[in-house]
């Protein structure tokens, strides 16, 4: 089929010959491929196309006549220059491959124009003048638009020549670098065999530290050669071998011309590949330019290989082999262009994809001679040339099932970067997981497993049948990295297999002949601490812990702990090497109160005061109530002649005795069984000081009963008489007090006797003390006079009531004073009852005169005065006068009254307006009329209670009233 139109697409249907077996069979199923004849043709100014330059949608066009072409693809502009008028038939066309704003022709006069597409006037390289340049090489990292960077130019004699042009072109440097034909020790017996028809330089990445490098390949009809080296593109020419015996490779054959191509992928610069038309077939391979500073130019090429050319129907409808004219170069296909034919084939199948013929017919245009091949790996696109037209190549779907050919290669890298969908990206996976187990490279094959759908089970029975633990736990970690965190019951199952692994193989490389100091368990260990700290989150504390301690693993027990915030673990591994102060340290650095419950006995045997320091710095997390074993059993360790403090009760009176003022109270503890245990222990104790101040304190959270009891057993008595006092037998406190029989003892007698509510109570407390006074000074001899004395200054106790107390000898003459005081507060008394009784008769005798005079009071009513509620006459209408002065109508004292009766008298009152208005009985009006006057005349309304109780009541206003006094 051939193309009929600038808008017709053409696809090939040819069915293909396989290279391998010759045998024709169904076409690869591979892109989509159209062709479309584009716009620009020759005219008879411009003559024929005879040779063409892509980049970056931009194309040039040169022609026999010495025009130049230039078109923009993205909008079709175009325009026409003269450039080598008479300069004879064109040689090279180059547009850079970077911005394509960069432009040389070379023809084969010996006369070169560069052009830059900021101007139309091509300028002429004087100082090529003689020189046929067939190749040149562009700086791809120049983003300049006015200077062109480093060139390398080569010729047709086999020199290389570097190159700047500087504003424009209007300046420039040039030098020659290299000659292969004086550099080479094999020399070509025909020097047309010498030009180098294709040339490429390219910049190495250069590390920190190394020079940079540059990599420069070269081809003429048969060889190829490529340089690596540097600093410099001049000193890298003379380096050993370059400089005396260049190395190369040969192809044989007689061609008139060839081609060197070389791919860039734009989303990676580094990665390139280079194709070399030969007549043989197509040398081609890959270049990786990253990270090769001080490797050599083998490492740069990578593999290389050769494609040998389909064969093409010639004009007796044969498939012959032949060469193509020209060839382009994509990502994953050569584009080989023959006189009447196109083909686009696969190097890595070695299968054509694509094939029409381009010949012209009687129903299709004239296509004329083709000639070249250009590729723009900017867009992607392609182009062929002819002396007649432009053809355009548009390839879609490139990469369509390019991942399942690199596959069937085993380039399972390649292979991922093709697939265009998970399901293809799986499957490669698994293709590559097996290669890899089937080869022995299980950790690499455990690797890729664990990112391929092969069922879990599956791929873990495959490493668990072969024995292999080291893959396996790469199974299990590569399947671990990418779960999500919520999977925790699938994260817990694997990590605690890891930790099974891991142990086993710690026990593996301790028991080794190289035993636990070997580099083999060094490095397990280490696996196995990070991995327990980077997934301790994922296990289960009591399973690994159990796990950990089976294998004997205290270290890693104790780092796992930490990791976890189990510091029980880590301090009961203190304790058991005895190493208390470190166990103290660790305990004191966490929260959990289980923990101190459980370690506290043992550290307060040993260490007892830091212990407590500790338990003191955490109490506000702590119950001292589960710590009251530990306190008991530190208690019943210490000796009876140990006379260092006792830390229980260091540690009970912070947390149970009252702080400084202003500190809260709840951090007191106000347990009962807390604070008896501390009274217990004051109890003990040989001074009871520190009880008495406890009681004084914290009697509220004591066992009363049970502190008496105990005080009573141990006979503290001063405690006991504190106590009693607390409960409120005072009766008992004072005969306690009393039954010490010391100063003190008595003092605290006198303090509670004074304690009772009742005066009578006071009264026989103080008798019973006087008793004892009396009876004690009596068998001292010391004398009642003193006793007496004392007493006298009590109110609650007279002479009277202690006489019965003295002995029947004693003589009045030592208490005469006191007698005799006592007779004179009695007559005293008489007098004041007598005064008092006077008083009280003539009260009497003028309430009752009053009484008599109330019936006979009367009032002034003025003839004009006015209701002192409503504002209205009182002489027209029923009224009450009250003493004050106001005087207030009936119906308003009544109305004024009500709500401030109760709902029982509201209706006592109802009931005798009632009967007021009609019963004709004159009792029952006069009955009626004197509850009312209680009801309702009992207080004035304005100066009585009634007033006061009504300031709770709002004010009732009017609308008007209600504006004047909003706030708003």
């Amino acid at each position: 089929m051939c193309i009929r139109d600038s808008q017709r697409r053409v696809r090939g249907t040819t069915p293909l010959h396989c290279p391998r077996c010759g045998s024709r069979g169904a076409m690869e199923q591979g892109p989509t491929i159209t062709l479309k004849k584009l716009p620009p043709r020759p005219t008879d100014a411009t003559g024929a196309f005879r040779a063409f330059a892509v980049s970056n949608h931009k194309m040039v066009i040169a022609t026999d006549s010495g025009q130049l072409v230039r078109i923009d693809l993205r909008t079709g502009a175009q325009d026409v220059l003269t450039v080598g008028f008479k300069c004879g038939a064109v040689r090279h066309v180059s547009l850079d491959p970077i911005r394509g704003v960069h432009i040389v022709v070379a023809y084969s006069s010996g006369e070169t124009f560069y052009l830059s597409a900021q101007s139309d006037r091509p300028v002429q390289l004087k100082k090529l003048d003689g020189l046929v340049v067939t190749s040149l090489a562009w700086d791809r990292d120049n983003k300049n638009m006015a200077s062109t960077g480093e060139l390398l130019i080569g010729t047709d004699s086999g020199a290389i020549y570097e190159a700047q042009l500087e504003n424009h072109g209007k300046s420039m440097s040039c030098r020659k670098i290299y000659d292969i034909g004086m550099m080479d020790q094999e020399p070509l017996d025909d020097s047309s065999q010498m030009a180098i028809h294709g040339l490429h330089y390219d910049r190495l990445p250069a590390d920190r530290g190394h020079e940079r490098k540059f990599l420069v390949m070269a081809s003429t009809l048969t060889r190829h050669y490529h340089f690596v080296g540097g600093p410099t593109l001049e000193q890298l020419f003379r380096t050993p071998p370059y400089n005396s015996n260049p190395p190369f490779k040969q192809m044989p054959g007689h061609l008139k011309h060839t081609e060197l191509h070389l791919f860039t992928a734009p989303d990676d610069p580094l990665l390139q590949r280079f194709a070399w038309l030969t007549e043989p077939g197509v040398v081609y391979g890959g270049l990786h330019l990253a990270g090769q500073e001080g490797s050599s130019r083998d490492q740069v090429f990578q593999s290389q290989d050769r494609l040998r050319y389909p064969e093409v129907e010639n004009e007796q409808h044969r498939r012959v082999a032949a060469v193509p004219i020209s060839m382009g170069l994509t990502r994953y296909h050569f584009l080989l262009l023959y006189p009447n034919h196109f083909q686009v084939v696969n190097p890595l199948s070695k299968q054509m994809v694509y094939e029409t013929p381009l010949r012209s017919t009687a129903s299709s245009a004239d296509l004329g001679s083709f000639q070249s091949v250009g590729c723009d790996v900017h867009t992607g696109m392609s182009y062929l040339l002819s002396d007649k037209a432009v053809i355009k190549v548009e390839i879609a779907g490139e990469e369509l099932n390019m991942w399942r050919i690199f596959l069937g290669h085993k380039k399972f890298r390649a292979a991922k970067e093709a697939c265009r969908s998970s399901a293809q990206r799986d499957k490669v996976l698994v293709v590559e997981a097996d290669y890899r187990f089937e080869h022995g490279d299980y950790v690499a094959a455990a690797q890729i497993y664990a990112q391929s759908p092969r069922p879990f089970e599956e791929v873990a029975l495959k490493f668990i049948q072969i024995g292999h633990r080291e893959a396996l736990i790469k199974f299990l970690t590569e399947k671990l990295r990418p779960m999500r965190e919520n999977a925790k019951i699938q994260r817990t199952l694997i990590c605690t297999w890891l930790t099974e692994l891991f142990l086993d193989e710690l026990n593996q490389a301790k028991f080794s002949s190289a035993g636990s100091d070997s580099e083999q368990h060094t490095e397990a260990v280490s696996r196995f601490r990070c991995f327990l700290e980077q997934h301790h989150e994922d296990l289960d504390p009591a399973t690994t812990e159990s796990l950990i301690s089976s294998h004997g693993r205290i270290d890693e027990l104790v780092l796992y702990a930490n990791h976890i915030g189990d510091h029980s673990v880590t301090v009961g591994h203190y304790i058991q090497r005895k190493e208390w102060e470190r166990a103290l340290d660790v305990m004191s650095k966490q929260q959990d109160p289980n923990s101190f419950y459980k370690h506290t006995p043992v550290l307060m045997r040993h260490v007892p005061a830091a212990t407590v320091s500790v338990l003191l710095q955490n109490t506000p997390g702590l119950d001292p109530v589960k710590l009251i074993p530990a306190l008991i059993q530190y208690e019943s360790s210490r000796g009876a002649t140990d006379a260092g403090p006792n830390e229980a009760i260091r540690y009970l009176q912070m947390v149970c005795k009252p702080r400084k003022p202003g500190l809260p109270e709840t951090v007191l503890c106000k347990d009962m069984a807390v604070n008896n245990y501390l009274l217990s222990l004051y109890a003990k104790q040989p001074e009871e000081s520190e009880l008495l101040e406890f009681l004084e304190l914290s009697n509220q959270w004591v066992d009363l009963e049970y502190a008496l009891r105990l005080c009573l057993r141990l006979h503290k008595f001063q405690s006991c008489i504190k106590i009693y006092s607390l409960m409120g037998k005072f009766g008992q406190a004072v005969a306690m007090a009393l039954q010490w029989d010391t100063p003190d003892g008595l003092d605290l007698a006198k303090v509670n006797a004074n304690r009772p509510e009742t005066e009578e109570e006071r009264r026989q407390h103080w008798l019973a003390i006087a008793k004892h006074m009396l009876s004690g000074a009596v068998q001292t001899g010391d004398g009642v006079k003193g006793v007496i004395k004392e007493l006298a200054a009590n109110d609650l106790v007279r002479i009277e009531d202690i006489l019965p107390f003295l002995p029947k000898d004693t003589l009045i003459d030592d208490f005469c004073h006191e007698i005799c005081t006592s007779l004179e507060d009695y007559n005293k008394n008489i007098e004041r009852l007598k005064r008092e009784m006077t008083e009280a008769t003539n009260s009497s005798s003028l309430i009752q005169q009053d009484l008599e005079n109330l019936p006979n009071r009367f009032g002034y009513v003025h003839a004009d005065q006015r209701c002192g509620l409503s504002g209205e006459p009182l002489l027209d209408q029923d009224f009450y006068l009250f003493p004050c002065g106001h005087a207030f109508l009936v119906d308003r004292a009544v109305q004024e009254v009500k709500p401030f009766l109760t709902a029982d008298q509201r209706q006592t009152l109802d009931v005798c307006m009632a009967v007021l208005n009609g019963a004709s009985n004159a009792q029952r009006k006069k009955d009626a009329q004197d509850e009312m006057d209680e009801l309702v005349g009992a207080e004035c309304m304005l100066c009585s209670d009634m007033m006061v109780d009504s300031i709770v009541k709002p004010f009732e206003m009017l609308d008007q009233d209600q504006l004047d006094w909003d706030i708003n």
